[in-house]
Formats: structure tokens, C-alpha cells, sequence
């Protein structure tokens, strides 16, 4: 049985559920981190370690990751990390004095 979904050429391994990744948006993205195991399984777990899950199907995993997800962010779980992240500057820019 092939779990992998169609891939095309330069995609990230884990590019079968990549466009649900995008869909649950950038909080999903700043307050997650993937893996692949050695078995090659996909990891999807919390920054904060509130919760971590595992399998063979890519799809289904991005899936309970984001339900998860999207019920500690409902409850302000991850309310200081992307206020953070969002507070953030990009490029810090020096001024020389006279």
C-alpha cells in the first residue's frame, strides 16, 4: 500500500498534505514541527508539548494535528507564542550616529 501521496519533482517529502497544512494557516505552521521517523512515519507535535501525533498517512495525521490544533489555539494555548512571533521584526536595521 503506497501512503504517499503524488509528489512531483523538489516537493517536500511531507508535500501529500501540504496544501491542508496551508489551509489550517500560519498559527498551525509557528506552533507545530514536523518529522519524519526513521520508520518513516510522520510526527506532527505542540511546541508546547501539549500533544504529538504519529502515522503512516500523511493526510490523516496533518488531520488529528490539526483538530488538536485548533482546539488548544480556540482555548489561548498559543496565545504568547504567536503574539510573539507576530511581534517579531524581520529585519532590524542599525543607524550610525555622527
Amino acid at each position: 500500500m503506497k501512503t504517499r501521496g503524488p509528489k512531483k519533482r523538489g516537493e517536500p517529502w511531507y508535500a501529500a498534505g501540504y496544501r491542508e497544512m496551508q489551509a489550517a494557516g500560519a498559527p498551525f505552521t509557528v506552533c507545530t514541527r514536523r518529522s519524519k521517523l526513521k520508520d518513516g512515519r510522520l510526527r506532527i507535535r505542540c511546541v508546547r508539548g501539549l500533544w504529538s501525533v504519529e502515522g503512516e498517512d500523511r493526510k490523516a495525521v496533518l488531520r488529528e494535528a490539526t483538530h488538536y490544533f485548533q482546539q488548544y489555539h480556540a482555548d489561548g494555548e498559543y496565545a504568547a507564542i504567536l503574539a510573539s512571533a507576530s511581534n517579531t521584526p524581520q529585519h532590524t536595521t542599525t543607524q550610525s550616529l555622527p
